[in-house]
């Protein structure tokens, strides 16, 4: 049988409520579509897919009578990142113009700073085809964050460079100039090449800015709200219990049938525009 019969013969014989898959993230459109056939609601790790065009047919599926669709990057269950989001939305920002974020660690397999991976998984993440590289690893933190805080960008400016080409087949840190056309900017920095794990996103308004560092997304390491010079006192707020991990999320949406607009397939799939057209100004030299 071929991978596809497996996982229908699958999802057939279990008949579950929902799928969280951990597949190569070339095969989360096939995946969806078993899911989605039989009304299954599935949730994938990000990237919710390795192309645009996935990720809408992913979209489309999802719109079939009780199936939902969850993309889960690791920031919504860190609650100083809803802290930040309610900052930005209510205004005590001011008018957000800037979004810079850095997202990243030493890198994944044998012999590297960042943490090591099973085979397989390695395997996916060393091979472009397979959905592997920097870009789809921790690009979408950085581009989730800058599709939440100042919407779809017009223009996209990339860069890639490919460090220990020894041991990495794939570029290992891309740098992503989100432009938009009344002079805001979002900033994603995407890495394997740095010297600790680190997951940061300050967002600038025009009457104050906040910086919320994590380790990884997992360990709070600072969380800083400033108005103008004068640094304010702030701390996470607290968060309805299914943000408190992905699981528990996932169980809530197929429950209520409703997904947040953070981890819904049109967002994501705004995500996943960002991220190509960052591949294709990279591989260019040139803005899309």
């Amino acid at each position: 049988p071929t991978y596809d019969e497996h996982v229908r013969r699958f999802v057939d014989e279990v008949k579950p409520d929902g799928v969280w898959s951990f597949v190569d993230n070339s095969q989360h459109l096939e995946i969806t579509k078993a899911c989605a056939e039989r009304g299954i609601s599935v949730m994938f790790e990000k990237p919710m897919a390795t192309s645009y065009r996935d990720a809408v047919a992913m979209s489309v599926k999802a719109k079939k009578p009780g199936t939902q669709i969850v993309t889960t990057p690791q920031p919504p269950w860190l609650r100083a990142n809803h802290t930040v989001e309610q900052l930005s939305q209510s205004g005590e920002l001011g008018k957000v113009w800037r979004v810079h974020t850095v997202s990243g660690h030493g890198g994944p397999g044998p012999g590297t700073a960042g943490r090591m991976v099973n085979q397989a998984f390695w395997g996916m993440l060393n091979d472009e085809k397979r959905g592997g590289g920097v870009l789809l690893d921790f690009g979408p933190y950085g581009a989730a964050w800058v599709r939440l805080h100042l919407g779809m960008p017009t223009t996209i400016y990339a860069v890639s460079t490919h460090t220990r080409q020894d041991v990495y087949k794939v570029p290992t840190t891309t740098t992503i100039f989100a432009s938009y056309p009344d002079h805001r900017i979002g900033i994603i920095e995407a890495s394997w090449d740095l010297p600790r794990n680190i997951e940061q996103v300050e967002v600038f308004g025009d009457k104050g800015s906040v910086d919320l560092v994590s380790n990884s997304g997992n360990q709070l390491i600072r969380l800083e709200q400033w108005a103008g010079t004068e640094k304010k006192a702030v701390e996470p707020g607290t968060v309805e219990p299914r943000w408190s991990d992905a699981a528990t999320y996932f169980a809530d949406a197929v429950r209520q049938k409703k997904v947040d607009e953070f981890l819904s397939p049109a967002f994501h799939a705004d995500v996943m525009a960002i991220l190509e057209a960052a591949r294709r100004s990279a591989a260019t030299g040139k803005p899309v």
